[in-house]
């Protein structure tokens, strides 16, 4: 009787530590990349958009179509050429669901053919002009190849 005590003691026990073990796995999955942006705001170079934001009128002059997309503004600051393997887009609205008059759009490049870095990041904040999108805020990070500086994404020089 008491091995089978034992044995539902060390079954119960494991039972408990693999939901704890899934919640925390459950938690770094379900991170996006807009959790990013406060992160990437504070730490990434601020990147000038007056001048940007007066191509997007131009654009929406010629009845360019990616003037009037959040995401298109975005990935056209970002660079829109393929130049990397691999291209995340993540949008959010910031004024609700029913009229989207203010968004997030973080952009984040992997593999970059770049001896030194590894991946970079942007952090695009818009907001709806009549009907096209300007950016009201962007911010550019960077990490490193192993053994070239940070990990992390910030705006410090790689080696």
């Amino acid at each position: 009787m008491k091995k089978f005590k034992l044995f539902v003691l060390v079954v119960i026990g494991f039972s408990i530590w693999a939901c704890d073990a899934q919640k925390e796995n459950d938690s770094e999955i379900s991170k996006t990349l807009i959790d990013l942006a406060p992160e990437i705001d504070k730490k990434g170079e601020k990147i000038e958009v007056q001048k940007f934001n007066e191509n997007v009128k131009m654009a929406q002059a010629m009845r360019q179509s990616w003037s009037y997309s959040p995401i298109s503004v975005a990935l056209k600051l970002a660079g829109e050429q393929m130049d990397t393997p691999a291209v995340q887009v993540e949008a959010k609205s910031l004024t609700g669901s029913e009229l989207i008059t203010e968004a997030r759009v973080i952009v984040k490049k992997e593999g970059l053919l770049d001896d030194s870095l590894l991946s970079e990041i942007y952090s695009v904040k818009l907001y709806l002009a009549g009907s096209i999108w300007q950016v009201s805020t962007a911010y550019k990070a960077w990490n490193c190849r192993e053994g070239r500086g940070h990990s992390e994404f910030n705006s410090s020089p790689c080696e």
